[in-house]
């Protein structure tokens, strides 16, 4: 457009309209948040297979909402909005270890009638059922997730590269991890995990948590930034130390460059940490893509490497106290840990991101 004025009104119409999107799609998932609240206290009568309906809900938000829904509980989610002439029409998020189109598939051919029409993929799929056909529905769609899944499914994991130390938290180390790219699906970007100490913590545009934090060791101040957290959790001035997992990255502002962690996950606790890093004795091979990189890291720092193969790629599971083994129980925490934890859906951590 050679017309600046009109290009400023064009931009400011689709800023408006991306802001309204935005506010419809919060305030859908704060219902849907809401809904699920009355059966997260019982374990038991959580559903595996999540199926939301709002009779107001908006049909191009609700791929949104599954998928945040599904993030949150690591659980397969279909979210649903009226389609009109009886009909609701749903939007379907999957987890790993579950197809959902093949699921589509076999409800259909067990229950058929209660599908009208349905297509997708292993991680996402749309269908159209009568809407007094919803709690039918329901109840085949749960059946035929646990058929599917093992309990164990519906507990999200992270593979987290390990700690790293602080002596690595530079310029170079970012550099040579930006450099190592372009990153992307089979080809993951190095994600690390550690604890930390919440110095400072703030909301910057609109929705982001801008945090200052300190090594465990106390060595080593750095900034570190969370993209759309849950405005009713954060800030929260009672959080004072954090399990977390990131990204090392480069930030780049006014022509200075600082070392910045990417938060991808944290589990924070008023107390002392309260989650548990849990690596298995059998540890699979890293991703080779990492190798040589974390070789480079290795020789640059005099570290030696983990193994004369690679690095390995551990998996980080919250931690549970409904199930974890005595010994992993945080010994610095001042309480029973119990008391520092808030639920998601099958994992436990405090305060998510």
């Amino acid at each position: 457009c050679d017309d600046i004025m009109r290009a400023r009104r064009m931009a400011a119409e689709l800023d408006g309209l991306n802001q309204d999107r935005r506010d419809i799609e919060a305030g859908m998932q704060q219902e849907a948040l809401k809904t699920l609240q009355a059966i997260t206290l019982d374990e038991a009568t959580l559903p595996w297979g999540l199926a939301l309906f709002q009779p107001d809900w908006h049909q191009g938000v609700i791929g949104i909402l599954a998928s945040r829904i599904k993030d949150r509980y690591h659980r397969p989610v279909i979210a649903f909005a009226d389609a009109g002439n009886g009909e609701i029409k749903g939007s379907a998020r999957s987890i790993k270890g579950l197809h959902m189109r093949d699921l589509l598939e076999r409800i259909n051919s067990q229950y058929p009638g209660i599908i009208i029409k349905f297509g997708g993929h292993a991680m996402a799929a749309g269908l159209s059922i009568k809407a007094n056909a919803l709690e039918t529905f329901k109840q085949a769609y749960d059946d035929t997730v646990k058929a599917i899944l093992d309990y164990e499914q519906l507990t999200g994991e992270i593979l987290s590269d390990g700690e790293l130390s602080a002596d690595l938290m530079n310029l170079d180390t970012a550099f040579m991890l930006r450099n190592a790219g372009p990153w992307g699906q089979s080809f993951e970007e190095p994600l690390f995990d550690g604890f930390f100490k919440v110095v400072q913590q703030r909301i910057v545009g609109e929705k982001h948590l801008k945090l200052l934090l300190e090594t465990e060791c106390g060595k080593l101040m750095l900034d570190g930034i969370a993209f759309n957290v849950d405005l009713q959790t954060w800030p929260d001035a009672t959080i004072h130390h954090a399990r977390v997992v990131y990204k090392l990255d480069v930030n780049e502002f006014r022509g200075n460059q600082t070392v910045q962690l990417m938060v991808e996950v944290a589990g924070l606790c008023s107390c002392a940490p309260a989650l548990e890093v849990i690596r298995p004795a059998g540890i699979a091979p890293c991703r080779s893509a990492h190798r040589n990189l974390r070789d480079q890291v290795s020789r640059s720092s005099g570290v030696a490497s983990t193994s004369r193969s690679g690095p390995t790629e551990r998996p980080l599971t919250i931690w549970n106290p409904a199930s974890a083994d005595a010994s992993h129980t945080p010994p610095s925490c001042s309480r029973a840990p119990s008391a520092c934890i808030s639920r998601i859906g099958n994992c436990r951590a405090t305060k998510p991101i």
